[in-house]
């Protein structure tokens, strides 16, 4: 079976190795490429097949919300999974508006981001309860 690849995008190292180690111990899913910001996670899609973004919505050079913009038109089937943190504030229609579907808390433990990511492939919306909160419309 071929797996999932993904790519994670974070501008904390620590948040980036967690994910990876995370993947990593998922059978169906394989760390392609890592970045710690949206310019440089465009030159990896630009270089390897991705599958799946997982991104962080708050960075420095490019945010989460350009990132996906960029990359949907480098791969429209692209699915993608923005970060939070749980107190940070967001325009969720703008979230929404590029087609993030499934926001993850970075407080979320193993289990909510594997029922994120079951959500991600089924095409079905997923936001953290956490993060629910915090959402500015």
């Amino acid at each position: 079976m071929e797996k999932i690849n993904v790519l994670i995008v974070d501008d904390h190292e620590f948040v980036i190795d967690g994910i990876c180690n995370f993947i990593d111990s998922l059978d169906q899913y394989a760390v392609a490429g890592i970045a710690m910001n949206g310019a440089h996670a465009l030159e990896v899609a630009e270089q390897e097949n991705i599958d799946i973004l997982i991104t962080d919505i708050d960075m420095p050079v490019m945010d989460g919300i350009e990132l996906t913009k960029r990359i949907r038109k480098l791969n429209p089937a692209i699915k993608i999974m923005a970060l939070a943190a749980k107190d940070e504030h967001f325009a969720f229609d703008k979230v929404k508006e590029v087609g993030i579907q499934v926001i993850v808390s970075k407080e979320a433990n193993c289990s909510e981001m594997e029922n994120a990511l079951e959500a991600l492939n089924d095409n079905m919306p997923y936001i953290s309860a956490d993060v629910k909160e915090h959402i500015v419309h």
